[in-house]
């Protein structure tokens, strides 16, 4: 074979492919519009995953030694992290003491529930599917 033959060939394959809509369709027009909102989605998926609040919940926190200490009235101690109080705000903790629940989550979500024991806090209205603390606290 030679080079004019393959040529002769190569562009008729090319003016077949542009004659057919669908695959013109497919090369050009689609990926223009698909590739931009794929790359947007998987930005939106990222931001939403890191900027979500994780929940820690800690059992029996009575009984946790002193020093070096674990939590203080707002979470666990600022010292434990590694950017300091920066990191506080990105966990909410929930502690089962007998003199009270601590959580870093706004201190008028939380409450005590006259039905369940006195150490369950349950929180104000958050998000739809998202568990109260004294759900939480029971599932663990």
């Amino acid at each position: 074979m030679s080079w004019k033959n393959i040529k002769l060939i190569f562009m008729r394959e090319v003016r077949d492919q542009l004659r057919d809509r669908r695959t013109l369709f497919m090369i050009t027009i689609l990926p223009l519009f698909l590739y931009p909102m794929l790359g947007l989605g998987v930005v939106q998926m990222m931001l939403t995953f890191s900027e979500q609040q994780r929940v820690v919940v800690i059992l029996n926190a009575d009984e946790l030694p002193d020093s070096p200490a674990f939590l203080n009235d707002d979470g666990i101690h600022p010292d434990w992290y590694e950017n300091g109080k920066k990191d506080t705000a990105r966990l909410r903790i929930l502690a089962e003491r007998t003199t009270g629940a601590v959580s870093t989550a706004a201190p008028d979500t939380l409450t005590s529930t006259a039905d369940g024991p006195p150490d369950a806090p349950v929180a104000g209205p958050g998000r739809r599917g998202e568990k109260s603390d004294a759900e939480l606290l029971a599932a663990a």
